[in-house]
């Protein structure tokens, strides 16, 4: 019988536990999720799952784990730093982050995974205002240390593409059920039900890619044939000025809550660009399906029933 074992990382993350959802019921599923967190997101599919809880910098507990279930693929979702309130811990970030991608990798090609799905994000590219192309990395233009590492992880998964079948997906701005209170759609929504006032970052452009449609890339990678070491984007494709968005979620929400402008925030180097997605289109069959009026009723419906 063939392989059908799924190892996921970052499985209680947003993105992370949309992926399990996504494939449980075609792969055995070993989702491994942070001794240190809580794993809420996984708790209505947890009888589809094998949980594992494991420390990711621990070479020896990710052997174990990896020569116990010896999956056909490795989806690898875990980091620390894409938050705000994580990016003050700069060890971390640096740390964390590298080992665990060295260590699964390694391990992988011990013990023979096939495919190995690593994550990238949209803050490689810097504070680029354009168009993006997977290519278009300026060595010069770091936003922060948090991007600074995935630029480093990202080339770290490629060293291994002549022992183990590796593709990186580059997610830009995920949004949908069960994201994390502190992100901007989230936050807004929970504002604009409450009458508070709603406050952004003037003219702060983003591409919104809907979570779901990211979950189907990630189940993309693992069903088709790609050559090891491809770079894709997985977002909408679409520049989107948050004003807009705070705009949307208001109407959507029939609330009379002000916008207001965040005169506070500040940030030296700010991330601006959105991406051209021919890519996945070519390597993985994908392009989005749900345009933002869509997924932001589907997460304004899910908000409402979360309060």
């Amino acid at each position: 019988m063939k392989n059908d074992k799924v190892l996921v990382t970052g499985a209680g993350g947003f993105i992370g536990s949309w992926v399990c959802r996504k494939i449980c019921k075609k792969y055995s599923v070993i989702a491994v999720v942070s001794p240190f967190s809580d794993a809420w997101r996984l708790d209505d599919i947890k009888n589809d799952l094998i949980i594992e809880k494991i420390n990711l910098n621990d070479f020896a507990e990710v052997e174990k784990l990896i020569k116990k279930y010896k999956p056909y693929s490795v989806l690898h979702l875990a980091t620390h730093g894409v938050y705000s309130y994580q990016q003050k811990d700069i060890y971390r970030i640096i740390i964390d982050n590298y080992l665990m991608l060295y260590n699964l990798l390694d391990l992988s090609v011990k013990y023979g995974v096939e495919k190995f799905v690593n994550t990238g994000s949209v803050f490689e590219y810097g504070s680029q205002n354009r168009k993006v192309k997977e290519e278009d990395i300026d060595l010069k233009d770091i936003i922060n240390s948090y991007s600074s590492v995935k630029i480093a992880t990202t080339v770290l998964a490629n060293s291994y593409i002549d022992r183990l079948k590796v593709i990186t997906l580059r997610p830009f701005t995920c949004y949908g059920p069960y994201e994390d209170k502190s992100r901007m759609i989230r936050a807004t929504i929970i504002r604009a039900l409450n009458k508070d006032s709603i406050k952004i970052v003037d003219k702060v452009i983003r591409d919104f890619v809907y979570v779901g449609d990211v979950a189907e890339a990630y189940q993309n990678a693992l069903e088709r044939n790609f050559q090891s070491g491809e770079i894709v984007n997985i977002a909408s494709g679409k520049k989107v000025i948050i004003n807009d968005i705070a705009k949307m979620i208001k109407k959507m929400t029939n609330s009379d809550s002000d916008i207001m402008i965040d005169s506070t925030y500040k940030r030296n180097i700010e991330s601006a660009c959105w991406a051209d997605i021919r890519r996945a289109k070519i390597v993985l069959g994908w392009s989005p399906k749900t345009d933002i009026q869509s997924g932001l009723k589907v997460t304004i419906d899910w908000v409402k029933n979360s309060l």
